[in-house]
């Protein structure tokens, strides 16, 4: 079978077991309380989850979503073990041909810091218009 269906089953179950604990843990950090003052104006349980309960989680899980999927861009490098060829296998072969390892490595380093910047800069503009909506406290 293919290396890169492995590697992409890996990546996907990690994933989403890390995925899912911070899914869980956003949502038990809305408290009780919504869900009572949800059904109090009349919302059915659905209702609340829909407009109230999952759209704070989401708000309190995104930052959490966002070094995950930082996480996962930088552990590709580890698909190179299981013969996939990535940005580390083509750095490593092209330094291994002409011995520029270190210009090899920078190229792959500059590379993956662009990434996590592109990232997080399209985390943080989804932040931004998800949280639209959320009081902050005035001291």
């Amino acid at each position: 079978m293919n290396p890169i269906v492995y590697a992409f089953a890996v990546f996907t179950l990690n994933t989403t077991a890390v995925l899912t604990e911070v899914f869980r843990s956003a949502l038990f950090s809305i408290g009780p309380g919504q869900m009572e003052a949800a059904l109090s104006v009349g919302l059915t349980t659905g209702q609340a989850y829909r407009r109230i309960i999952v759209p704070q989680g989401l708000t309190a899980a995104l930052p959490n979503i966002c070094n995950t999927t930082i996480s996962v861009l930088k552990s590709t490098s580890l698909a190179y073990m299981m013969t996939v060829q990535d940005i580390m296998a083509i750095a490593k072969k092209e330094a291994a041909f002409g011995y520029n390892y270190i210009e090899a490595y920078l190229v792959v380093l500059i590379l993956y810091i662009v990434l996590c910047t592109v990232v997080q800069l399209l985390f943080r503009v989804a932040e931004k218009r998800i949280s639209a909506f959320r009081r902050t406290s005035v001291a």
